[in-house]
């Protein structure tokens, strides 16, 4: 199955991929993921304004001393951190609302929760002022401290689900294998 994807040579365009299972949780993720992406793409068009290396080929793993562990580019990188920040803005808003109940709360809660630790991505490891200029670290601190404060804000969420089989997109019924609703549905998370 191809998964939702962003391209530049088709801007301001989101390809989204669903199975039957998907339900409008998921297509929440899905939007806000796809249309960051664009948001990211547009943000970042002259790079020379933010970077002060070529972060499309630099890998982020040689700058933090983890050649063998991280291989994705600066950039790569920065763009994953973009994305989770603004899922995080408007799950934070949907969680403070708490309009979700039953399937849909427990799939929410799910995607919320695993949004954190996508929220520190070796970024943070970097020395910054030898990767940004002035206007793109202001941006980065921006979505780093957007995701810090949202995670402060949210702590009960911390430790509450298992996600050690989740593949790099999140799986709802990969999910469920390790959390089932039945375990969670009577919790003070849910009932709320």
């Amino acid at each position: 199955m191809q998964l939702g994807f962003v391209t530049i040579q088709v801007h301001g365009t989101s390809f989204i991929t669903t199975i039957p299972e998907n339900d409008e949780i998921f297509f929440i993720e899905e939007i806000i993921h796809q249309c960051s992406h664009n948001t990211f793409n547009s943000l970042f068009f002259n790079k020379d304004d933010y970077f002060k290396i070529d972060v499309e080929n630099t890998i982020l793993g040689t700058l933090i001393g983890k050649e063998d562990r991280e291989i994705r580019t600066v950039y790569s990188v920065l763009h994953g951190l973009c994305t989770v920040a603004k899922r995080f803005e408007a799950f934070h808003i949907l969680y403070k609302k708490n309009i979700f109940r039953g399937k849909q709360k427990h799939e929410f809660l799910g995607r919320f929760a695993d949004l954190r630790k996508r929220s520190k991505l070796g970024l943070e490891l970097l020395n910054h002022s030898s990767v940004f200029t002035a206007k793109g670290l202001e941006i980065y601190n921006l979505l780093d401290q957007t995701c810090t404060d949202i995670c402060n804000a949210t702590k009960e969420l911390e430790g509450i689900f298992n996600f050690s089989n989740q593949p790099s997109e999140f799986s709802y019924k990969k999910f469920c294998e390790l959390n089932p609703l039945s375990k969670f549905e009577h919790t003070e998370l849910f009932i709320n």
